[in-house]
């Protein structure tokens, strides 16, 4: 058992092992989150996103990117063989399908790492206007 720095007193064991496990924990940051879109319903679109290991420590050697709110939830992507040193980046990129239904759609993402998946690192969006095909006739040169 430690001891408080503080005070002397002995930290409990549960209480100690939520710090050492949240010291621990892997940290990114990505300066641009957001990605923004206007698109033909239907077309495919790739937003991608560069994240910086801003902690002290590597990441995990398997992580995912996972897209957790927007439509279709359930996008995931695991990253494995790659080693993300403390201020190391990687670039993911994510090919998205934009919806059928014209309007505004928001998808957020996160890192993830563990058998739970424990989410990770900044929030990132991608912004998607998807709009009607355009069904005007081309104009015939004569």
């Amino acid at each position: 058992m430690d001891h408080c720095a503080d005070t002397g007193a002995e930290v409990p064991g549960w209480l100690q092992a939520q710090a050492d496990a949240a010291e621990e924990a892997p940290s990114a940051r990505c300066d641009e989150p957001t990605v923004e879109y206007e698109a033909i319903a239907g077309s495919k679109v790739r937003a991608t996103w560069v994240f910086e290991n801003d902690g002290e420590a590597g990441w995990p050697e398997e992580i995912y990117f996972r897209q957790i709110r927007g439509d279709d939830d359930g996008y995931e992507q695991k990253i494995t063989d790659v080693t993300i040193d403390a201020g190391a980046q990687i670039t993911i990129s994510v090919d998205v399908n934009v919806p059928a239904k014209p309007g505004h759609h928001a998808l957020l993402f996160r890192l993830a790492h563990g058998e739970d998946k424990a989410e990770f690192g900044d929030e990132v969006f991608l912004n998607l206007v998807s709009t009607a095909e355009d069904n005007t006739p081309e104009r015939k040169r004569t």
